[in-house]
């Protein structure tokens, strides 16, 4: 990867003028019957506090999109390709696939809504595109402050600048700036020390300064227990099923990326991996559940309209438990006999790109007196899948402490789970008021937003050896 140590500003995209002529007469040249072409160019910057070795500026990155519709089968093809000859061989590229594809049930495939689509707040923050790598850190060290210097700190900002413009031959024509901001901070320095989450579009919806300081409570809730071995290193006590477990909002939303990814995904539901496939319509989780997906909402990371330019619509995903519609595009709509959800992530797969798990009514001091006696798990790594028609999972899971009477105790080892998000979500005692709102790899134009959890059961926790 190379990176660049100037601002994002100073080093521009391709001229939007020319880009939107070369796409009228790439789609004007194409002999399909159908063709769409989105023009994805993005430029990603990084930097720490204290600073790493690996903080910098990315070079901007292009990736073109071609589908094409030719006698009622699809094609598709992916390139870097920046002139119009190189573009149109690609759509002769996308039309040789075309060739090997089976019949679409329903035609025209591409979507024919045309019109303006109202942007629902703020996409694009001009402090984001001029940020740079020594303008990241001094941000970072603003937001650390001095007042807490007893706690040690870490912050890990990363930054983002996309241009999206999306256009078809039936007269659909989408474009927008966005910008993103994610923000990892780490309090403290024994292993159950804080760490807090966010993501937004702004500086001003960030709220940097909320997300330090509640990541500082975790980590003096955790640094105030001298429950500790003699060697210094935190007790590890075995995680016993029996226990009550709450998740934090940052390891909520890890679990909601797994549900996107291997349960709500078009692919995953018409090939018949997806858990939706048998149980659409059937309670699985727990009836305190409620999951929507809302690309115009805000709180969150919104964006307007998906890959094939539909405008975005909220829609109910989970509701009392029971799974209602995996994500579909336009085609993948027409084979599962099901309404398009609006969700495409480049025509041959659609994923919701702004989940929202719906809050409870629990306060953080509700939430420990829910799980007394049990245990907080502040963070989780993406978990591993296991089984995806179980949706069987692993994950490491860190930041753990002990849930006294008087809030979180001693800090405890980190552990290995492995459970099934059924099992894990199936019964719930209750949900946080107060959500996160965290990108996920499943939303690269989006977000997850999801509260804390009380699980009743701590089931499938080993030390990690």
């Amino acid at each position: 990867m190379r990176y660049a140590a100037r601002g994002m500003y100073g080093k521009s995209f391709e001229s939007k003028s020319r880009v939107d002529a070369m796409i009228d007469r790439v789609l004007e040249a194409s002999v399909a019957d159908e063709t769409e072409l989105v023009w994805f160019e993005r430029r990603h910057g990084r930097a720490s506090w204290p600073p790493r070795d690996n903080d910098g500026l990315e070079r901007p990155r292009l990736s073109v999109l071609l589908r094409v519709v030719e006698g009622g089968r699809p094609g598709w093809h992916r390139t870097e390709a920046r002139t119009q000859g190189e573009l149109e061989n690609a759509v002769r590229a996308a039309l040789a696939v075309a060739t090997t594809q089976e019949r679409a049930r329903r035609r025209p495939v591409l979507p024919t809504t045309t019109g303006h689509i109202e942007l629902p707040t703020k996409l694009f923050d001009r402090a984001v595109a001029r940020l740079d790598v020594e303008g990241a850190r001094e941000r970072l060290r603003e937001w650390l402050g001095t007042s807490d210097a007893e706690i040690p700190g870490s912050c890990r900002l990363s930054w983002s600048e996309t241009r999206l413009l999306v256009a078809n031959n039936h007269g659909v024509r989408r474009a927008t700036n966005s910008t993103e901001l994610d923000l990892d901070v780490h309090t403290g320095s024994a292993p159950g020390c804080g760490r807090a989450s966010a993501s937004a579009r702004t500086f001003e919806q960030l709220e940097a300064e909320q997300l330090v300081a509640r990541a500082r409570r975790l980590c003096a809730y955790s640094d105030s227990s001298s429950e500790h071995a003699d060697d210094g290193e935190p007790l590890e006590p075995e995680i016993r099923p029996e226990q009550p477990l709450v998740l934090a909002p940052e390891a909520t939303a890890q679990l909601l990326d797994l549900l996107n990814m291997f349960a709500l995904a078009g692919r995953a539901y018409l090939d018949g991996s997806s858990l939706l496939t048998r149980h659409r319509g059937v309670q699985v989780f727990d009836r305190a559940v409620h999951v929507y997906d809302d690309g115009r909402r805000s709180p969150g990371v919104p964006f307007p309209f998906d890959l094939e330019g539909s405008p975005k619509v909220a829609c109910d995903l989970i509701v009392d438990g029971k799974p209602s519609t995996p994500a579909l595009n336009q085609q993948q709509g027409a084979e599962a006999g099901l309404t398009p959800t609006a969700q495409s992530v480049g025509g041959r797969d659609a994923l919701f790109g702004n989940l929202f798990l719906a809050p409870g009514e629990l306060s953080d001091a509700e939430l420990w007196s829910a799980a007394r006696g049990g245990m907080f798990v502040g963070w989780i790594d993406p978990p591993e899948c296991l089984e995806p028609t179980q949706l069987r999972f692993r994950t490491v899971a860190r930041s753990i402490r002990r849930i006294t009477d008087d809030g979180l105790g001693a800090p405890v080892s980190d552990q290995i789970w492995e459970t099934s998000l059924p099992s894990a979500l199936g019964r719930l005692s209750g949900l946080g008021q107060d959500a996160v709102i965290r990108t996920v790899a499943s939303t690269p134009l989006g977000a997850v937003s999801a509260p804390a959890v009380v699980l009743p059961r701590a089931d499938g926790f080993s030390p990690v050896k």
